[in-house]
């Protein structure tokens, strides 16, 4: 077996973060718009289909969606995937502002820290941050920044493709 070097790593840490950005794990169906209810209007997002673009140093990535109520929170408090189960024992949302610090680990066995924080309305979602790796020994924070909007009713976009299944 060859040894893998430190840019080979580096690579994998990246790709490990854009895993994680993109949450495909969380993708749902899209539903008919329904008026709101007193306890959506208590959410910090409003329900309905979203588009979010993540960067990180020399990646980047988009992800598009429908964001039921029942998944707003999940959306808010940090990243989770099927790669990466992360632990946030700090995740606050309220007044316009968000904070995320946590850890992840994949099935590998990779652990990478998140210690990010952002604003949001009801259709805006804005949040930077840093993801934290060791690589060779060293430590790595590689800067990302995460912008969401909403579009408009999860009917609105009948034509996207169904979500990936959920593992």
């Amino acid at each position: 077996m060859r040894a893998m070097s430190n840019t080979s790593r580096f690579t994998l840490v990246l790709a490990g973060l854009a895993a994680l950005a993109l949450p495909a794990a969380t993708t749902v169906l899209a539903q008919p718009a329904a008026p709101a209810t007193a306890a959506e209007e208590a959410l910090p997002l409003a329900p309905g289909f979203w588009a979010s673009h993540v960067s990180a140093t020399v990646i980047s990535g988009n992800d598009r969606r429908c964001l039921r109520p029942q998944d707003i929170n999940r959306y808010v408090h940090g990243w989770s995937n099927s790669i990466y189960a992360c632990t946030y024992p700090v995740s606050t949302v309220g007044g316009g502002h968000v904070v995320w610090q946590g850890t992840c680990s994949s099935r590998g066995g990779r652990i990478l820290t998140i210690d990010a924080r952002g604003t949001y309305t009801q259709t805006n979602l804005h949040v930077t941050g840093h993801v934290g790796s060791r690589l060779a020994g060293v430590r790595l924070r590689v800067p990302f920044t995460m912008d969401a909007r909403r579009l408009g009713d999860c009917s609105d976009f009948p034509n996207e493709p169904p979500p990936r299944p959920r593992r």
